[in-house]
């Protein structure tokens, strides 16, 4: 569900004359029989393995590996229409930008990448539609 994401670009864009685009491809990860739920830290540990398992888990959680198969080309097509624009703004859930934030930049120093709300991260893409972490704000 892209409800939240939608609500921060409208308030973000508001009064600035820009139309909203909606991918559903960038939705947060599915924890699917256990959306909503109150993740304990047993369920977390669950969640945790299905989702870096390599297989399906018929229990409708998404595994990161196709989470980012879903996530990176949306981004890509983003970026690749709008290369010769000065900015693009794309408002997505915290799990997307840390999951491309890890892609982009695998050997990264420091801790694991937790966005706040209302986080934001500066990407670059290049002339050939690579995309590279500039930074993350605070």
């Amino acid at each position: 569900d892209l409800s939240r994401a939608i609500e921060t670009a409208k308030l973000a864009l508001e009064g600035h004359g820009l139309k909203i685009w909606q991918d559903p491809r960038l939705q947060e990860i599915s924890w699917g029989v256990y959306e909503g739920q109150v993740k304990t830290p047993e369920l977390a540990a669950k969640l945790e393995k299905m989702i870096l398992s390599d297989q399906p888990n018929g229990e409708g959680v998404e595994t990161l590996e196709r989470f980012t198969a879903r996530i990176y080309p949306a981004l890509q097509e983003i970026a690749c229409r709008h290369l010769f624009d000065t900015r693009v703004a794309v408002v997505v859930h915290g799990g997307v930008i840390r999951t491309l934030i890890e892609k982009l930049d695998p050997g990264r120093e420091g801790p694991p990448v937790r966005m706040k709300n209302c986080q934001y991260a500066v990407l670059n893409v290049d002339d050939h539609g690579v995309m590279t972490v500039d930074r993350i704000g605070r």
